[in-house]
Formats: structure tokens, sequence, C-alpha cells
């Protein structure tokens, strides 16, 4: 192979090079998939992550259940409720009497029927 074919050859090579490098990094910057809308990331608001951890344990079942929290027993009558902390320890369920049934157990988060932070609500 002569000096000529040999400069060439590299040119050759060099530019396919330099123009995969190109075309691997340099990316449309404006271009958006179809059906997908662009949200400016400066302009997007997220919803504010409260620290509330106040939990409502609200007895809808017809007779009496315990809410035991670090070892004290709170006992929440048919039909109405108590406010506790689950930030302090975990919540634990239970019936006051053995033939009573906790039928299920719903959780609702902060919404205008649960005003604390989170909702136990047993049926």
């Amino acid at each position: 192979m002569n000096a000529k074919s040999l400069i060439s050859s590299i040119a050759l090579l060099s530019a396919a090079y330099l123009s995969t490098v190109n075309a691997d990094t340099e990316s449309p910057q404006n271009v958006i998939p179809s059906g997908q809308v662009s949200i400016d990331p400066a302009k997007a608001s997220y919803p504010a992550v409260a620290n509330d951890t106040s939990l409502r344990v609200v007895n809808n079942s017809s007779d009496p259940i315990y809410a035991i929290q670090k070892g004290v027993k709170y006992t929440v009558e048919s039909h109405a409720y108590t406010d506790l902390d689950y930030g302090k320890g975990i919540v634990t369920l239970t019936t006051s009497k053995k033939e009573a049934v906790i039928k299920f157990v719903n959780f609702e988060g902060h919404s205008p029927r649960c005003p604390p932070g989170a909702c136990l609500i047993v049926q």
C-alpha cells in the first residue's frame, strides 16, 4: 500500500468514526415523542409531602375494639373514634370480646372524610 492510499484510508476511517460519535452524542432536545407532552421541570409542581403522622382509628363495628400502641390499650367504642400518632410506634387493632369479629379494615389517607393524616376504619 502506498503512502497516498494509506493517508486516504486514514482520512476516511477518521471521518466515519467522527460521524458515528456525533450521531451517538447529539440528540434533538426539543423532540417530544408522539402522544406525550413536555413540562418544564422548573414549572412543574408536586404535591407537598406532609410529615403528618396522626392516625384516626374509627370503629364502625357493633362492638368496642382496642387500639394498642407501645403497650397502652385504648378502647374505641362502637361508632366512635380515637386519634393516635403512628410515628410513635406500631398500632395494633383487636376486638374487645372473644366472640366479636373485625370484618375488614379500610385505610384512607388525608381527605375531607379523614381530616387527620390517615384513618383506619374498622367494620
